[in-house]
This record gives structure tokens, C-alpha cells and sequence, in this order.
């Protein structure tokens, strides 16, 4: 049965009974820490709507109060009110890794009884956990900080034990480490809690065209995918040898069984791919062992390592590269030498990092992967040159897990390894107390602070990045900065070293950029950057807001400078989330934005989390490709897009530049790599964007450039994406009265129409393929009130029936056919024209492809 969030249904204003005033002392748009110095903790740098019961409506932006809770001690809060609910809207910076951020209350009623009341913060903000305990909390996106944070409000509902007795004062009461958790409002209603229930949401008109993995996709020239002869792929100039447009394949679906891994390296090829990433395939189930560390037993299960030989062969034989992980779901045990293995985060990251009994497990599990020869290939892996890339670290950085606060959430016994670790690095750098309490020096908190001597080893590690907490000196954070970074950056190179003594000679990937600039600052070690892109991904993100990436960008697409200059750039993992109204803008749209940006990986995410199926009736979940038909139908023209070359290359960069210094100096200031406020959807067309740790700065250019005319153009209002280079001429999103010099839409809804050759270019077409598409949906899917999709639905999946009609340029009267999934003809359609231009109406195509000859 599929997880539903629990939300509030408010078919109509309900009155509240009891507004209960608070004495608010922390303005929540700031989070004031230190009210004397006016430091800010946080800042909002976007809102988000939302409602909330009639009477409990505060103005969020003209008197944006709050209680925050304390670590220690209580805030009581008179009331003075009777009634049958409490609703409390309290919010925090949080997500299913901050469960942690933690309150209690106590009620006092006038007759003398308590009533207890327990919540966390994370389980209300993420819809599994609330439904899982059962309390009924309405998460509510408020808006995002500087620092990309989402401030999620939580309405918490509270029936009153003993109704109608008035409730004299609450007591409010933080847990330790709690610095993110803040009171809101809070409100007694003289009725009953508001019952929860469930929206089913009406999809737009659809027809049922189900398109197989291994459907015969009319390709064009320049996306083909052939084999079985590779070309290694190296890093040189600052870019990689091959332009890779890639798929990931998670799980058993990157190990199919032996009948079925030449069917599904075709499919892949089929489809446009040239690069698959194989991931999860660590994980418990699949290749380790279970009895793995016993004596005489293998690391790695026989059956599952032949399944993983036979696929890279196959995907070879296909033309298709791979990319090589190393941990991201692998759990080790007591028997393979490690020491409390219980606790720690999936992966084994972190630990992995500074525990050299971890470390060296590490190294003979990825030996026992990598170090041999595939029986099928009759090559050594690293001779392989169907490797393209190899990746360290897959979203494992200690700096990362200080700046979220993760590191204290690991089992006490390895914290307590980390903080001898920390004394130690301490001790050899200062020598004595009195020096470290020196550098240390300052007027809140400064020097070492009763109970800390190096004697003892008893210096504390601060438990978050100095942007998050701003308690500590300058030069502690600095430090401590510079300890996380000497553990990292000797794992990555310690595994870069292991790598290469196996003989691999494949490009790099030492970790994904985070946007954090002390982490970011360590990926220079290897050859290649390496972003993970989503864009509103319902199972992942509780700021799912069903809208189009064209409209509003934000700030998402700034993460695209995280590429360093100097070095090739990749996107390992990219989506667009299902049932986003929006997603037919992510093919196109992503593969000309990753060609402006020259990118020379781009891999979506993904494929499908389970084993193989040729013929998927929709997508398995929020991030499945393999049965989102409107995404399938527009692979040929982004395939081409991608792969072939820019027709008019950026000529302008813009490089941020990060000295050392002042990756240590700007810690008090919200730790992102965000670029100048002149950064827009446009600088994106006209100007490569990146980031530098180099020791100089880059030379700046004497005069500006002036931005090339080029082939793509980008209106975020009304929302449309033009493309037009001579492989394929496209407009997306918002496209009615829009057009290409070789297309014109008049179309109402917001579709993906392209134009695409499919031998030569568009200025002397011999066949061309013409797509348009809308939405995809599925029947069942369920809404909350607010903004998130709560179930995906079952059953097969639809695309949008669209109307309004399509015209483009040819140079005779073409002759247009829709085809079925196996690219064949169909149904001849009609088309009308003149002066060169002939129009094909949408009613009753029920096809998202035409053949144009």
C-alpha cells in the first residue's frame, strides 16, 4: 500500500477559540542568537503561501516572532483558555535527518491536571514518520534561507484530555542540540481536531501510449549509440574526450540476471544512452556476501559478481560506457575487522573516513570488486575501456556533515574516536594550552573553556559550521574546518592511490560538489566535478510544488557554477520529479543548458529501481524514468541536442574565485557558492559558469565580450525555452504564439514540441521527426491541501491529450505519419500549409511522435 501524508482538510474556515499571545522574544525572519550584536543565524530569502485555520493567521512578514525553544531550561507561556484543541505551528530548518530537533510541553490545567505532549520536528515535516506515529501534523513549506535551507512549518494538532477545564500556562521545554525548532503560534479551539483526509486529484484528459524500454525510438543520426568498439575516454584541456549522456541504473536493475543482460544493454542503447552509472549495487542482497568476513568466504557473492561481469560486457558489446562507484550502500561487520559497525548512516559514510580499520575494509572490498579480470571481457576492469569514469565518495564529506549537524548523530563510541582524532591534530599543531587558548582568543567564548585541555583531550568538537551556530571564535571554526578537510582529503586520496595501483587510468570523481566551499575545495584532487540536480522530487523533498522549472528557477540552476574551472564537469544525478505537471520541460531543456554549460556528463536518475522490465505499464516511483512516456518520447531529440556540437559555443565566463584564506574567513557567512546577484536564467545561455580554488585568481578580461548571438532563448515569463540548432529546433513550456525560425506552436497547454533531423541538419531535411507532448499521468494519485503529491498512483500511465495544432517550415509538401512504439507508420495525418509552412492540428493524434518526410 502506498504512504499517504496526513494532512488537514480545510474544507472552510473554522473558527479558533483562543489565540494564546506569545511573548516572543527572536524575530523568526532573522534567528537572532546574540540580540546584543545582532548576529543573524538565519535570513529568509524567499516565501512560500500557506494556509492555516481561520483566527490563527499570522502575518509571517509584517510580525515575524517567535518563541525558540532552549537547549536547556523552559519557556512558559500563560493561556488562560478553555476548549477541545491545541494547535500549535512550530517550525524548524529540518528534514528526515533532523529528527533530532526535538520539544516537549506540558499543559497546566486550572483543576490541577498535567498534560504531557511530545513531538519532533522531523517527523512531522516528513510525511512517513507522521503517518507512522500516528500524530496528525500538517507540514507547511514557509520559504528558504540563504543557505538553500527549507523552513518547514509544522501545524500540530493536540486534543485536550480534559475538554472544557481552561489550560492555565504551557510549559515549553528544547532538547540538547536543539538550535532550529521555533513556536510560531499557538491557539485553543472550542472544537474537535479537524479530521484528516485524503484528496484524490483529477488528471488532465489522457490516452494510453505505453512506450517499451526497448521500443524501436526513431533515432536520429547524431544520437545513435553503436558498438561493440570503445573509445577510452581520458580528461584533457579541461573536458572530457567524450560527450556522455547517460541513465543510472540502481539496484538489481544494474545487475540483471544472465537471460536478461544483453536485452536490457540494448534497451539502453535503444533508448540514447551511451553511459550507465551503476549504483546501490553494494547493497545488502546483492553483491556482498552474507557471510562475508567468515573464514574462507568470499567478500563479494559469486552469483551476483558474475551477474555484475556479464552486464559490463554486454554493455560494451553495446556501446555503452560505465561509471564505476565506490561505497554507497555497503554495510560491513564485525567478522570483516571493523569495530561498531551498529548505528552508523547508510554507506558507511563517514566513519569510513577516519577509522583506519574501516578504511582498510574498504580497500579490500573494492579490490575484490575492481581488481581482477571479467571473465566475459577477458580484461582487467581497469583496462577496460568501456570505464569511463571512476567515482571515490558518493555524497560522503565529513565538512558536509558538520555544516547539517550529522556528525553528532553518529553512535557515541566513533564521535569519541573523532574527538581523540581532533585533540591529537590539536596538540601537534599548538603544542600546549596556552597557545591554543591564545589563537583562540576572543570576547564571547574565547580560549578554551572550563573542563578543555589538550592534556586531557578533552577539547570539544563545535557540533555545527559556524553559519549554522555563530557560538564560537573565528579561528576555533577555522581549525576545525581544517581537521575535517586533512580526513577527507586523505580518504579520497588514499582511495585515488588504490585506484591507481590497480591500474585504472579512467577519469576521476573524488566526491559531489555540495556548494559548500571548504568540502568543494577538496574535489581538486581528482579530474572531474561531479553536481546531483533535482528539481521538486516529491519522495525526496518536502518543498514538492508541482511548478515549472522555465517559470521559476530559483536558484537551482546556480548550482551549475559548483563546476570548477579548469576541469571537465559531470551531473551524476538529475531529475525532474513524477507527477510534476511540468517534467516534459526537463529532456530538452537539460540537455541544451548542459551543452551552454559544457557539461560532458549528463546522467538522469533514473532508470528504474528494480530488476528489468521491458514493458513498464508507468514509473515505479517519483524518480523512475522507465514508464514516464512523456520523458521516453522526448530521448531522440535530446539525445541529438546533447550529443551534437554546439553551433555557437559561449564565448564569456564567469569564475568565482575562493583564496584559501578566505575559505576559512567567510565561515560566519551563509556557506554556499552562490554567484553575483546579475546572475539570471539568461547568464546560463550566454556565459560558462565556474568555480575556482586555484591560488591565484583568473585573469579577468580586459574588455567584456559581448555574448555571441546564440541558438537558445529563455523568457521565464510567460515561461518558454527556445531552441534552435541545426539537429533540432524545440520550444517548451508555455509555447501557445510562440516560435523557432522552423516552428510555431498553438498549442494551450504546456508541452515539449521539437522538430528534430534525422539524417543531416534542418536546413536540407530529408526526414525529420516531429514530437509533441504534455503531462503524464496516472490514475490514483492522491494530494494533501497543500502543495506535495502523496500517493503516485496505480495502473498504466497517460499522456495529456492535447489540441491546438503544430505548424513548421519545410522545403516541400511533407508527408506526416504518427508512429506506434516500435517506430513503424500508423495513421497518415493531414496537413495544410503555404509559403513553406504546413500545419498538422493535435486533435485526435494520439501518438507523441510524427514521422516528416
Amino acid at each position: 500500500m502506498p504512504w499517504l501524508l496526513l494532512s488537514f482538510a480545510l474544507a472552510a474556515p473554522r473558527p479558533v477559540g483562543a489565540i494564546i499571545p506569545l511573548e516572543t522574544f527572536y524575530n523568526h525572519d532573522l534567528f537572532v542568537e546574540d540580540l546584543s550584536k545582532k548576529q543573524i543565524y538565519y535570513r529568509m530569502q524567499s516565501w512560500l503561501p500557506f494556509a492555516l485555520p481561520a483566527g490563527m493567521a499570522p502575518d509571517l512578514r509584517a510580525d515575524p516572532d517567535a518563541v525558540l525553544l532552549p537547549q536547556q531550561g523552559v519557556v512558559n507561556i500563560p493561556v488562560q483558555a478553555a476548549g477541545q484543541t491545541l494547535y500549535l505551528l512550530t517550525a524548524g530548518y529540518g528534514d528526515l535527518g533532523a529528527r533530532d530537533i526535538a520539544a516537549d510541553a506540558v499543559l497546566y490545567y486550572s483543576g490541577g491536571q498535567r498534560q504531557q505532549v511530545k513531538w519532533l520536528v522531523g517527523e512531522q515535516a516528513w510525511p512517513a514518520w507522521a503517518g507512522a506515529t500516528g500524530r496528525s501534523a500538517d507540514p507547511v513549506p514557509l520559504g528558504v534561507n540563504a543557505g538553500g535551507d527549507l523552513l518547514t512549518a509544522s501545524l500540530l494538532t493536540v486534543p485536550l484530555s480534559w475538554p472544557g477545564v481552561a489550560v492555565e500556562r504551557m510549559e515549553l521545554r528544547g532538547r540538547p542540540g536543539n538550535l532550529r525548532l521555533a513556536l510560531l503560534a499557538a491557539a485553543i479551539s472550542p472544537e474537535a481536531p479537524i479530521p484528516v483526509q485524503e484528496i484524490p486529484a483529477a488528471g488532465p484528459e489522457g490516452y494510453a501510449f505505453a512506450i517499451p524500454v526497448d521500443a524501436e525510438l526513431p533515432m536520429p543520426e547524431a544520437a545513435r549509440v553503436r558498438g561493440p568498439v570503445l573509445v577510452p575516454i581520458r580528461a584533457a584541456g579541461g573536458r572530457l574526450t567524450g560527450r556522455l549522456w547517460g541513465v543510472n541504473l540502481v539496484g538489481e536493475g544494474a545487475l540483471p540476471p544472465p537471460e536478461l543482460a544483453e536485452a536490457e544493454a540494448r534497451a539502453i542503447a535503444g533508448a540514447g544512452f551511451n553511459l550507465v552509472r551503476l549504483h546501490h549495487i553494494d547493497d545488502d542482497g546483492f553483491l556482498p556476501a552474507p557471510d562475508r568476513g567468515e573464514p574462507g568466504r568470499p567478500l563479494a557473492d559469486p552469483g551476483w559478481l558474475d551477474r555484475l561481469d556479464r552486464f559490463v560486457a554486454e554493455l560494451g558489446k553495446a556501446g555503452v560506457y560505465v561509471l564505476l562507484e565506490g561505497l554507497t550502500r555497503r554495510s560491513f561487520r564485525p567478522a570483516e575487522g571493523v569495530l561498531f559497525p551498529d548505528g552508523v548512516p547508510v554507506g558507511n559514510k563517514l566513519v569510513v573516513q577516519f577509522r583506519p580499520e574501516w578504511q582498510a575494509a574498504e580497500e579490500r572490498w573494492l579490490r575484490a570488486l575492481y581488481d581482477r579480470v571479467n571473465p566475459y571481457t577477458g580484461r582487467r576492469y581497469s583496462e577496460d575501456p568501456a570505464v569511463a569514469l571512476i567515482e571515490l565518495n558518493n555524497e560522503n564529506s565529513l565538512l558536509v556533515a558538520w555544516h547539517t549537524g550529522s556528525i553528532e548523530r553518529l553512535p557515541p563510541m566513533h564521535r569519541r574516536a573523532l574527538d581523540d582524532l581532533w585533540n591529537a591534530w590539536l596538540l601537534q599543531k599548538y603544542g600546549k594550552d596556552g597557545a591554543l587558548s591564545a589563537a583562540w582568543a576572543a570576547k564571547s567564548r574565547g580560549g578554551l573553556l572550563p573542563g578543555e585541555s589538550l592534556d586531557l583531550a578533552s577539547v570539544s568538537r563545535e557540533p555545527f559550521l559556524r553559519s549554522r551556530s555563530e557560538l564560537f571564535p573565528v579561528q576555533r571554526a577555522a581549525d576545525l574546518v581544517t581537521f575535517y578537510s586533512d580526513l577527507e582529503r586523505a580518504h579520497q586520496r588514499r582511495l585515488l592511490a588504490l585506484f591507481r595501483d590497480m591500474g585504472f587510468t579512467a577519469p576521476s570523481i573524488c566526491n559531489t560538489s555540495f556548494g559548500l566551499p571548504p568540502a568543494d575545495a577538496l574535489l581538486s584532487d581528482c579530474d572531474v566535478t561531479d553536481l546531483h540536480l533535482y528539481w521538486d522530487p516529491p519522495a525526496e523533498s518536502l518543498a514538492f510544488q508541482n511548478t515549472s522549472l522555465i517559470r521559476a528557477p530559483g536558484r537551482l540552476l546556480e548550482r551549475l557554477a559548483w563546476c570548477q574551472e579548469g576541469r571537465p564537469c559531470t551531473i551524476s544525478e538529475l531529475n525532474h520529479g513524477f507527477p510534476n505537471r511540468y517534467a516534459q520541460e526537463a529532456p530538452l531543456l537539460w540537455a541544451a543548458l548542459a551543452q551552454r554549460q559544457q557539461i560532458d556528463a549528463v546522467i538522469w536518475f533514473a532508470w528504474s529501481h528494480s530488476r528489468y522490465d521491458r514493458a513498464p505499464d508507468g514509473p515505479g516511483g517519483a524518480l523512475d524514468l522507465a514508464g514516464r512516456f512523456n520523458v521516453w518520447a522526448q530521448l531522440p531529440a535530446a539525445a541529438a541536442l546533447y550529443r551534437a556540437d554546439d553551433p555557437a559555443p559561449p564565448a564569456r565566463r564567469h569564475v568565482r574565485w575562493w583564496s584559501a584564506d578566505g575559505l576559512l574567513r567567510d565561515l560566519s557567512e551563509p556557506a554556499g557558492l552562490w554567484l553575483d546577484p546579475q546572475v539570471s536564467p539568461a547568464s546560463l545561455l550566454d556565459t560558462v559558469l565556474r568555480t575556482s580554488f586555484a591560488p591565484a585568481p583568473p585573469p579577468l578580461p580586459k574588455a567584456p565580450i559581448p555574448a555571441p548571438p546564440g541558438p537558445f532563448s529563455w523568457e521565464t515569463d510567460p515561461g518558454v525555452f527556445r531552441v534552435a540548432t541545426p539537429q533540432v529546433h524545440a520550444l517548451l513550456g508555455a509555447t501557445a504564439g510562440q516560435q523557432t525560425p522552423l516552428l510555431q506552436s498553438a498549442v494551450p497547454q504546456n508541452v515539449a514540441l521539437s522538430l528534430t533531423a534525422l539524417q543531416g541538419d534542418l536546413s536540407d531535411p530529408q526526414e525529420a521527426l516531429l514530437t509533441v507532448v504534455g503531462r503524464s499521468w496516472r490514475d490514483g494519485t492522491v494530494w494533501s491541501r497543500g502543495p506535495g503529491a502523496l500517493a503516485l498512483g496505480q495502473g498504466a500511465a497517460l499522456l495529456e491529450r492535447l489540441t491546438g495544432s503544430v505548424s513548421f517550415r519545410w522545403p516541400r509538401r511533407p508527408e506526416v505519419w504518427t508512429l506506434r512504439t516500435d517506430g513503424t507508420r500508423w495513421e497518415r495525418v493531414k496537413v495544410q500549409g503555404r509559403g513553406g509552412w504546413w500545419t498538422v492540428r493535435l486533435e485526435g493524434v494520439e501518438s507523441p511522435w510524427m514521422r516528416v518526410w
